[in-house]
């Protein structure tokens, strides 16, 4: 073995560090929030489809009764 060469880390923690480090290179590059709207607004619309299954509610209503199924 090469005295210089350093042993490779087991597997998992390799993939535990190197998905750590891509995250904090994500986040200082782009917004977070940015990141995570597609789903947190697809999160959403399935407490609205809940809400009002057959659309007859105004967007407000339905925003609010959505946002109290989610939080219950």
């Amino acid at each position: 073995m090469d005295p210089f060469e350093h042993p490779s880390p087991p597997p998992k923690v390799s993939h535990a560090l190197r998905g750590r480090l891509g995250a904090h290179v994500a986040h200082s590059r782009n917004d977070p929030q940015d990141m995570t709207k597609a789903a947190r607004q697809a999160f959403m619309s399935t407490f609205e489809r809940q809400a009002d299954p057959d659309c007859t509610l105004t967007d407000d209503e339905r925003i609010r009764r959505a946002t109290h199924l989610r939080k219950a």
